[in-house]
């Protein structure tokens, strides 16, 4: 078996995904929970590829306090954590012009665990069915292109 790269999906947590808006960059509980519910972290991007970085930072560092955003001071009452940032949102616009901020996409975010980052890839957004489009009569989320691992 190692030939492959094997990652269990756990029924209980849920799939890792963030939300991008105008207002900001929202992570899911399980996207906080994957880097270890951090104090900090600094958000950087690599604008060709289409990949944005989170790196959770615990450890108090007066030069990457000034690059970095609070993290766990934001936690909201259902577990999402929201970093607002009006030069951020600005800066993904100008380097990703393709990023709809008018409204709001959910891109799936995968840890790596060598890297120490949660890695996005902004290429592949998830789409979101309504109730009407469901025969089940709930939402599903489905990965417009196949999620590839990191790593």
């Amino acid at each position: 078996m190692s030939n492959y790269n094997i990652q269990w999906y756990n029924p209980n947590a849920g799939v890792s995904y963030i939300s991008i808006a105008s207002y900001g960059v929202t992570f899911n509980k399980v996207a906080s929970d994957e880097m270890g519910n951090p104090k900090r972290v600094q958000i950087g991007l690599d604008a060709k590829k289409r990949i944005l970085f989170v790196k959770p930072l615990n450890e108090f560092d007066a030069e990457l306090e000034k690059l970095s955003f609070p993290y766990a001071e934001r936690e909201q009452k259902n577990g999402q954590t929201r970093v607002s940032n009006k030069e951020l949102m600005s800066y993904l616009e100008i380097k990703c012009p393709e990023l709809d901020l008018e409204h709001t996409t959910r891109f799936a975010a995968d840890w790596d665990e060598t890297q120490g980052l949660l890695v996005v890839d902004l290429k592949k957004p998830l789409l979101r069915q309504t109730a009407s489009d469901n025969d089940d009569n709930v939402d599903v989320i489905e990965e417009e292109a196949a999620v590839s691992n990191v790593g």
